[in-house]
């Protein structure tokens, strides 16, 4: 469902296709096509087919899971 967060989110579509709604606009996105979500902004994100996108979220927050590597 639509939501929102304290971040902006940008997400970039490496393969298959999404519909992306960002306020009350919807857009069809497929490879190479790229969305952002602002701070605060209701939004979501539906794969319409087997897909693969790079999400990056900004700013970090120390709370997202880590993976713990020895030094």
């Amino acid at each position: 469902p639509p939501h929102a967060h304290d971040h902006e989110s940008f997400v970039y579509v490496i393969s298959g296709r999404i519909r992306a709604t960002v306020r009350e606009e919807a857009r069809e996105l497929g490879p190479g096509d790229a969305v952002l979500h602002p701070t605060g902004v209701a939004h979501q994100i539906k794969a319409l087919v087997d897909t693969r996108w790079i999400e990056v979220k900004a700013p970090p927050r120390a709370t997202w899971p880590t993976r713990q590597r020895d030094v």
